[in-house]
């Protein structure tokens, strides 16, 4: 299993000013991941979250952390994982369970269904019965 871990300088993160532009760089990072014969790829802490803060630019970091929406986000990276065939965990996301706001990532298993990672400390939830093993060792092979 290969797994490939995306870095973008400060300078980069700058110029990405629209939801739109990153998208654009994850399916860039995503054509030469398959180039490259990648199985997973993760992306940065955060990109979830910075693309939610891109899609409402009026809108004060907080209000966007208390509505904690991140549902645009993982259906696009849902779709780009369905289209390039490969296994994506997106960065982190807000989530909101419950009146609890957590700081999330996933993985993005190409038939686009999810694993998600809970802050909680509940462990996680499956939708394919992947045991937590599996994780731990992905994350040996990172």
């Amino acid at each position: 299993m290969k797994v490939a871990s995306v870095e973008w300088p400060k300078s980069e993160w700058k110029r990405i000013n629209k939801p739109k532009t990153l998208v654009h760089k994850i399916k860039e990072c995503l054509e030469k991941a398959i180039k490259e014969q990648v199985d997973i790829i993760v992306f940065p802490g955060f990109t979830g979250c910075f693309f939610q803060q891109l899609s409402c630019p009026d809108r004060s970091i907080m209000s966007l952390i208390n509505e904690a929406d991140s549902r645009e986000y993982i259906e696009q990276v849902k779709e780009l994982s369905r289209k390039y065939k490969i296994a994506i965990c997106p960065g982190s996301y807000w989530q909101k369970e419950k009146s609890n706001i957590y700081h999330e990532s996933s993985l993005i298993i190409n038939v686009g269904c999810g694993v998600r990672l809970h802050k909680s400390g509940s462990g996680f939830t499956s939708s394919q019965n992947i045991k937590k093993s599996n994780w731990e060792q992905i994350k040996k092979v990172y």
